[in-house]
C-alpha cells in the first residue's frame, strides 16, 4: 500500500469467481488468506478495509471507464443508511473497494478493484439463533421478481426461485421465511398488502433502491444481482445492491 508505505505478505488460496464474468478474457478472483502452513484461514485488515480472511479482486473487464461498480457502491452508501444503524454503528450498507494493480506469478494483470465481500459480517446481521437472514439474487427465477412462488422440497436446498441462501448456511437453514414473504407479496389482496407491507419490509430501503435503480440505470439489478436481508427475528426485510457493472448506460 503506497499511501502509508506498508508491506503485507501472506500465503493464500485463489480461484476464479463470477458466473458470466468467468468467461471474460480478464478474470476476477476470490482470495483467502492462509497461515504459514496452509492449515487454516487467517484474518487481516488490508487497504483500510475490514479485517477478514476472504477478499474479491474484480477485473472490471466490461467496465470501459472502470467506474461503474465503485461509483455506484459509494453512491449507495451516501444515500442509504440501514434502519438498524443506531444499534450497529459499524454495519455498512454495501461493500467498499480500492483500486489496485495486480501481478500474478510476476505477470502484470492490469487494474483491478480490491473489495470486501457482501455477507452477514458486512451488514452485522444477528446470528442464526437471533434470526439473521441473507439471500442473494443469483438468477432470474420467479421468486426474485415476486412473480412466482415455487414449491419447496423437503430436503435442504441451496437455491430457490432464483435466490441463493447466503446466511445461514443452506444445510442448516430453511426457506420458509422468505417463501412466506414472497407468497404475501404475490398473493395478498390489495387491502392486506397496504395494511401489512410496512411491517414486512423497510420502506425507506426500498424507496432508496427504487431511486437508485432509476438514477444508475441498473437494468440488470431488478431481482437478480440484489441481496435481501433481515437483521434479526421480527425485523423487516431490506435490500442491498450487488454487481453493479451494468450501470450508467
Amino acid at each position: 500500500d503506497p499511501i502509508p508505505n506498508t508491506f503485507y505478505q501472506s500465503n493464500m488460496g485463489i480461484r476464479i469467481r463470477g458466473a458470466s464474468s468467468a468467461e471474460f478474457p480478464k478474470k476476477s478472483y476470490r482470495v483467502t488468506l492462509k497461515n504459514d502452513t496452509y492449515s487454516a484461514n487467517k484474518d487481516a485488515s488490508l487497504l483500510n478495509l475490514r479485517s477478514d480472511k476472504r477478499w474479491l479482486l474484480l477485473a472490471m473487464w466490461n467496465e470501459e471507464l472502470k467506474l461503474n461498480n465503485k461509483v455506484s457502491y459509494e453512491l449507495w452508501r451516501e444515500i442509504h443508511s440501514l434502519h438498524y444503524q443506531a444499534s450497529e454503528p459499524e454495519a455498512l450498507s454495501t461493500i467498499r473497494m480500492v483500486y489496485i494493480e495486480l501481478f500474478i506469478n510476476k505477470q502484470y494483470r492490469g487494474v483491478y478493484a480490491f473489495t470486501e465481500d457482501m455477507d452477514r459480517k458486512q451488514l452485522k446481521l444477528k446470528n442464526q439463533s437471533g434470526g439473521g437472514e441473507l439471500y442473494k439474487g443469483d438468477s432470474w427465477g420467479g421468486a426474485v421478481t415476486f412473480d412466482h412462488v415455487p414449491d419447496l422440497s423437503g430436503a435442504p436446498i441451496e437455491t430457490w426461485g432464483g435466490w441463493e441462501m447466503k446466511y445461514p448456511d443452506w444445510e442448516d437453514g430453511n426457506w420458509n421465511a422468505i417463501r412466506n414473504f414472497t407468497d404475501f407479496v404475490k398473493n395478498a389482496t390489495d387491502a392486506e398488502f397496504s395494511s401489512q407491507i410496512e411491517s414486512k419490509i423497510s420502506i425507506p430501503s426500498f424507496i432508496d433502491y427504487y431511486l437508485f435503480l432509476n438514477l444508475t440505470k441498473a437494468e440488470d439489478n431488478l431481482g437478480k444481482n440484489t441481496f435481501i436481508a433481515k437483521y434479526t427475528a421480527g425485523d423487516p426485510y431490506f435490500i442491498v445492491p450487488w454487481d453493479l457493472d451494468g450501470t450508467w448506460g
